[in-house]
């Protein structure tokens, strides 16, 4: 599912028994693919939780280290 706060757009999606979270670059380039997975969670609920709490200086870019989503 797509998720979006006044942070930005992210998708939860569900892998097995874990929901994982993928921050999307921007708004130009927000669909499945672009992302990169920031972390997994036992639930959607907790999922959320991060998106809505996720806070982040710069904005973001396919640049940064975290591995992409495969």
């Amino acid at each position: 599912m797509f998720y979006n706060t006044e942070k930005g757009q992210f998708h939860i999606r569900k892998l097995g028994s874990h929901y994982s979270v993928i921050k999307l670059p921007d708004f130009t380039e927000a669909h499945v693919g672009t992302g990169h997975i920031l972390s997994t969670f036992a639930s959607a609920e907790e999922a959320q939780a991060y998106c809505d709490a996720w806070d982040q200086e710069e904005a973001f870019t396919r640049d940064q280290t975290a591995p992409p989503l495969s």
